[in-house]
């Protein structure tokens, strides 16, 4: 059957120009010829990124999954198409061929693991010519394992049938060591699962993250290639001790004493992203201390709460940081109390509620915020991590190493932790209400805020 051939750049137009219309009318003119156009434009990109040896097949494997799918399946995959841009880089083009239905599901034949539906999450693989699953992966019977000698056992700490009997850690969890991940990447920072399987050593590449290694060679005369990294950039792991600073470009491997890793740093100080307490242990010099992590740099009034407010700032109402009480101040607008008196400092309203003051409504506050469960007035919210204590946190807020909706579910059930304090017994509550472990041990910090 043939197929009508759209250029890359026109589709992509095409796509973007019409977003707004897509989802009701767009997909349903475009029609089987439309389909194959974007399956062409994909694969054309892949070999622009990859090379031509990298899915040799790609044409042939999606197009006749496409022919066979329904209208339903085809619509909703176009959609996708666009709604994941996978023609804007090579990372996107490579995520969306795990996209049903151009890939294949579990039992069909394949020849390479990018055949196969949940290939990137390290879901399914290509063993003994059939997509299957791996060692740890989910299987409902001993055919369904790469390896049928493994057999499909239950493993009790995870409830569900697993190839081996020992479930894998999925993304985002946390995590110690690679091989315990389905993907096969621990973050060496974070300590959580990887969310994306890497291309080892050897692999054709773009970016550095597509790599095991870390590290791609793009300076190759057929383009990126995965290999080992001439040295390790800050952030990365490395042997204790001075013998190995010379693994780090900063020459600096340091310990950081609060999780005790040896750390690729700038200097004998802690690199981004690392446990503190104090700003000076931080080579950025700013120790957030809502979330006890050395960042950067730090918010000041206006920014967005998830860079991390600066001392004497506080995280608004409306999810941008603003300076607390007695902090200097040049504009009403700067100040979480809408205050900036004449000596041009912040100040709450004399008249306004209290931290426990009763209320009816949340302009009777000084934080503006009144728990409507308790009727009183909460105090300022924050954004920090749900493993610390500290101030009462905003349900919009989240930390990356944990999911989005954990706060909204413990104060629906403790309704203080959002209005008055994030206590101890909020920090228990993540693995409980949750089902969520901290991926580091606490760091306790002390609310920027005034009492």
């Amino acid at each position: 059957m043939a197929f009508l051939r759209i250029a890359r750049g026109g589709l992509a137009a095409a796509l973007l120009s019409g977003m707004s219309v897509l989802a009701a009318s767009c997909v349903g003119i475009l029609e089987l010829d439309g389909y194959a156009g974007a399956l062409n434009d994909l694969c054309e990109k892949l070999r622009e990124c990859y090379g031509d040896e990298y899915f040799p097949e790609c044409e042939a494997h999606g197009e006749p999954r496409i022919v066979a799918a329904t209208t339903d399946e085809r619509e909703t995959w176009l959609q996708n198409f666009a709604d994941r841009h996978c023609l804007e880089s090579c990372a996107n083009a490579r995520a969306c061929l795990d996209m049903s239905p151009v890939c294949g599901t579990p039992a069909e034949t394949c020849v390479q693991k990018e055949q196969c539906c949940g290939f990137l999450s390290g879901a399914k693989e290509c063993g003994g010519g059939h997509c299957c699953s791996g060692e740890g992966k989910g299987c409902g019977t001993a055919n369904d394992c790469c390896d049928s000698a493994l057999g499909c056992e239950l493993d009790p700490n995870e409830n569900e049938t697993v190839c081996g009997g020992v479930a894998c850690i999925d993304a985002n969890e946390p995590c110690e060591a690679d091989a315990q991940c389905c993907t096969e990447r621990c973050d060496p920072v974070m300590r959580i699962c990887a969310e994306e399987i890497c291309s080892p050593e050897g692999s054709r590449c773009q970016e550095n993250d597509e790599c095991c290694t870390k590290f791609c060679n793009r300076q190759g005369p057929d383009g990126g290639t995965c290999l080992p990294p001439p040295c390790l950039p800050d952030g990365e792991l490395c042997g204790a001790g001075a013998m190995n600073d010379i693994t780090c470009c900063s020459q600096f491997c340091v310990v950081n004493p609060y999780t005790n890793d040896s750390i690729c740093s700038s200097g004998e100080c802690l690199p981004e992203a690392q446990y503190c307490l104090s700003d000076f242990e931080c080579c950025s010099g700013f120790c957030d201390p809502m979330i006890g992590i050395c960042l950067s740099s730090c918010g000041v009034a206006g920014d967005a709460c998830e860079v991390g407010c600066c001392p004497f700032a506080a995280c608004g109402n409306d999810g941008t940081c603003c300076l607390s009480d007695l902090a200097t101040c040049s504009s009403d607008g700067e100040c979480c109390s809408g205050d900036c008196n004449e000596l041009f400092f912040c100040e709450s309203d004399p008249n306004c509620g209290l931290p426990g003051t009763g209320c009816m409504n949340g302009v009777e506050c000084c934080s503006q915020k009144c728990d409507t469960t308790s009727s009183q007035c909460c105090d300022q919210i924050n954004c920090h991590d749900e493993c610390v204590e500290g101030g009462p946190l905003d349900p919009g807020c989240s930390a990356d190493t944990l999911s989005i909706g954990c706060i909204s579910d413990i104060c629906a059930q403790i309704p203080s932790c959002c209005c008055m304090q994030w206590d101890k017994t909020c920090v228990d509550a993540v693995p409980v209400i949750c089902s969520l472990a901290c991926a580091a041990p606490p760091v306790e910090v002390e609310s920027m805020n005034p009492p």
